[in-house]
């Protein structure tokens, strides 16, 4: 690299795969529920794009992959789960629609409903065109590995689904692996 270049330093150049968004949707159905301090200890910031592109600037992010984080949005009515994850998985893809080279998009499942989250799989991979799926690792106390069917075996079964990234994760450090399963790329991040 030639160190008098500058630009190289200066222009965008990393992707965040770990950038959570919070529309305002998801704000306010945590509120609903009653639900204060989302994650105890962690404010959560006033998001908007504008903010968010500025940050991202700053810091020399090209593109972000967005999510949303805990907790997730299952709050105990799976019908709620379902409606709120259509309207932030459609929120996402008019954030990425809006900004096409700033910004993709992980789509959020209504778990622990494994129909529900296969047909929001469908629907935010095909329709919408998001680029993967973000899982957590319980649901309210439903740890993934005891949902069943367990999710990973219906996302098998699920025809023409293209390459693409699922992330789980947790709120505490992790360790990262990635496999392939039935051609998503999965990114699954495991308590440690």
């Amino acid at each position: 690299m030639n160190t008098t270049d500058r630009t190289s330093f200066t222009q965008p150049h990393r992707i965040d795969v770990h950038h959570h968004i919070i529309p305002p949707v998801y704000l306010e159905a945590m509120r609903r529920v009653g639900i204060a301090d989302p994650i105890p200890g962690v404010d959560y910031p006033d998001w908007d794009v504008q903010t968010t592109l500025a940050v991202m600037d700053r810091q020399g992010i090209a593109t972000a992959i967005v999510s949303i984080s805990e907790p997730g949005v299952y709050f105990g009515n799976v019908a709620l789960a379902r409606d709120l994850a259509r309207q932030i998985n459609e929120f996402s893809a008019r954030l990425v629609a809006d900004h096409p080279q700033r910004f993709g998009a992980f789509a959020v499942l209504p778990l622990p409903d494994v129909e529900a989250a296969l047909r929001e799989l469908a629907y935010a991979l095909d329709t919408l065109k998001l680029d993967g799926i973000g899982l957590l690792t319980n649901y309210r106390g439903t740890y993934l590995a005891s949902i069943r069917p367990h999710p990973r075996a219906k996302i098998n079964q699920h025809s023409g689904c293209p390459r693409r990234s699922m992330s789980s994760r947790s709120t505490r450090p992790a360790w990262w692996r990635t496999c392939s399963i039935a051609g998503l790329w999965i990114v699954i991040q495991t308590c440690g």
